[in-house]
């Protein structure tokens, strides 16, 4: 599939980082006996990530400015309408214990002159299965160059539902869901629980209204996927349509 020349210069930003994001994860399966060395390496491991990340983008784009997961800001040109929003490992804990729960993310945000702030492609390397989830506004969703559309799951189907937290479970809503036999899990992955909702491997996913500055990154890819997106009782859902909360 063709993609628009910004979606292909973040997709070859991640090309460049799988390899180096697979060698630092078989060499963290070797540190698990020592903790310290192990989160030292994965610490390590972010970091070059990052810089590997902002480099490459920037070189193609170099008046693009840059909010990074942690947020901060990094600033090239201040009249800029776009900015990068780049997570180098989403799951740092996972892959500290070379657990396969973790990706990487860029997304590209346009700002309008009225300073209004719109995400208009994301992506996710789901570094493990080596898989790329992309979407850019009004163009679908899609896994590598296949379309994916969110489950048509309904509540009576048994959903499995990804939870940001797992204090969460305690949640009225998730009591709710109990009740008809919803399946749940906390993957420690948020970016990697949306591209499992958009390919309709998870049919619900429950976050908590702090995480939403960290998931407009990635929501679009729920959208384009077919989902939709709810706030209620300081929670954000996002629901393939088919299940009545």
């Amino acid at each position: 599939m063709l993609h628009s020349p910004n979606l292909n210069v973040i997709i070859k930003s991640l090309e460049k980082i799988s390899a180096r994001l697979v060698r630092d994860f078989v060499e963290l399966e070797n540190l698990q006996s020592n903790n310290f060395s192990a989160a030292k390496f994965a610490n390590s491991c972010y970091k070059r990530i990052e810089e590997t990340l902002v480099d490459e983008l920037k070189k193609v784009r170099p008046d693009y400015n840059f909010e990074m997961a942690d947020g901060r800001k990094i600033i090239h040109n201040p009249n800029s309408e776009y900015q990068y929003i780049v997570c180098p490992v989403d799951g740092l804990f996972s892959l500290s214990r070379s657990i396969q729960s973790f990706s990487s993310f860029v997304a590209l945000e346009h700002i309008a002159s009225n300073g209004t702030a719109e995400v208009i492609s994301s992506t996710i390397l789901n570094v493990a299965a080596n898989e790329i989830y992309l979407c850019e506004k009004g163009s679908g969703a899609f896994l590598n160059n296949r379309k994916i559309r969110v489950s048509k799951r309904e509540l009576k189907d048994g959903i499995l539902c990804a939870l940001s937290n797992p204090n969460l479970i305690n949640h009225q809503i998730v009591e709710n869901l109990k009740t008809n036999k919803a399946v749940f899990q906390t993957n420690n992955c948020f970016s990697l629980d949306i591209a499992y909702f958009a390919a309709g491997k998870i049919d619900l996913c429950i976050f908590e209204e702090v995480d939403k500055n960290f998931l407009k990154a990635f929501l679009l890819l729920a959208k384009e996927a077919g989902g939709e997106v709810i706030e209620k009782d300081g929670l954000v859902l996002v629901s393939n349509g088919k299940i009545k909360i």
